[in-house]
């Protein structure tokens, strides 16, 4: 199903780091894979393609083509993004144990890189529609980040 394409995909951008190409068809496709499809959206989070994206836009910051699928593909799981961004906000409070603060130290993470390859993408040229994107998705993250805080 959609899970298995999704590992592989993610599997491809850690294999094929070298190749840009490679990292924009595999932004592109997750993005695609992600559009208004809340399962895809947990496939991707759950088989590292966020660390996955991240690495490719930090890798490519110059490249147009990788920035902007990437920043479209991160619009795309904006989703998750807001859950792991409550769960940072505290989650369950009656179950505090070890493992919940290592997921909230993770999504704490992910989600400060994800607002940082943001506001560095908005630096270069970014498609109409990538930037547009960005703005919004940062707008919203960083508004639930302070929220957060």
């Amino acid at each position: 199903g959609s899970a298995d394409g999704i590992r592989t995909i993610i599997q491809a951008m850690t294999i094929f780091i070298d190749r840009k190409e490679v990292q924009e068809a595999a932004c592109m496709a997750l993005g695609n894979l992600c559009e208004r499809n809340g399962s895809n959206q947990m496939a991707v989070k759950t088989h590292g393609g966020l660390p996955a994206i991240i690495a490719a836009t930090r890798r490519y910051p110059t490249i147009i083509a990788v920035q902007s699928a990437a920043c479209d593909a991160l619009k795309q799981m904006a989703q998750v993004l807001m859950m792991m961004v409550v769960v940072k906000k505290g989650g369950d409070d009656n179950n505090n144990n070890n493992n919940n603060n290592n997921n909230n130290d993770n999504n704490s993470n992910n989600n400060t890189e994800i607002i940082e390859l943001l506001t560095q993408a908005q630096k270069v040229y970014l498609t109409p529609t990538a930037r547009e994107n960005a703005e919004r998705l940062l707008i919203l993250l960083e508004t639930q980040d302070n929220d957060a805080s």
